[in-house]
């Protein structure tokens, strides 16, 4: 009869015990959350159970930061979006960057630049000799024979063979080379099948 009370009492004070340390472990518990790649809010009760890349985000639910901690990540979340504006504004400079180049074509000493001539919502694709002494803007006639052309004669000139030739002269909707436009420019317009090229004043 005596052993069955002790029995009793060990039961008692066991329950009492566990309703005591019960609470507190429950407080201990930490509840951690993140949000992964496609937006979704992940809680879980352990660290180990988060992926690497996203403890950096990790919050404990319902714990308080203190004023030192909340200005610390603050400031971190500010250096990571200030890294992430960086990287943006240089990719958007590479960008910018690469729409201004031009490709160019080398032909022994020669610099060809691709142009492109529109007239009357036709266009011609063709390539230019840079030529930084030329005083305007010559095409050889068959390279614009897809536009509707209305060259008249301006003249003559001499070419570096010494032949004297007749030019002509016509006017554009728009020239374009790489991504500059020159809108309603007039260019000189040759039938000469030598070795003068297409030249272009810089």
């Amino acid at each position: 009869m005596h052993r069955k009370r002790v029995t009793r009492q060990i039961h008692r004070m066991g329950l009492i015990l566990f309703c005591l340390l019960a609470p507190a472990a429950a407080l201990q518990a930490q509840i951690l959350h993140y949000t992964d790649d496609t937006g979704r809010r992940i809680y879980v009760d352990n660290i180990s159970k988060v992926p690497h890349a996203y403890r950096d985000q990790l919050e404990k639910r319902g714990s308080r930061l203190t004023p030192e901690r909340r200005d610390e990540l603050e400031m971190e979340r500010q250096e990571r979006l200030s890294a992430q504006q960086q990287q943006q504004y240089l990719r958007q400079l590479d960008q910018a960057i690469a729409a201004l180049q031009t490709p160019l074509t080398m032909r022994g000493n020669s610099v060809m630049l691709p142009v492109k001539v529109t007239l009357r919502g036709r266009t011609a694709n063709t390539l230019m000799v840079l030529d930084t002494g030329a005083s305007s803007t010559v095409f050889h006639r068959d390279k614009l024979s897809q536009l509707p052309l209305d060259a008249r004669p301006s003249g003559y000139a001499r070419v570096a063979s010494g032949d004297v030739i007749e030019t002509f002269s016509a006017r554009f909707d728009r020239i374009e080379i790489g991504p500059y436009r020159i809108d309603g420019p007039r260019a000189d317009i040759i039938d000469f099948q030598g070795a003068l090229g297409h030249m272009m004043a810089c």
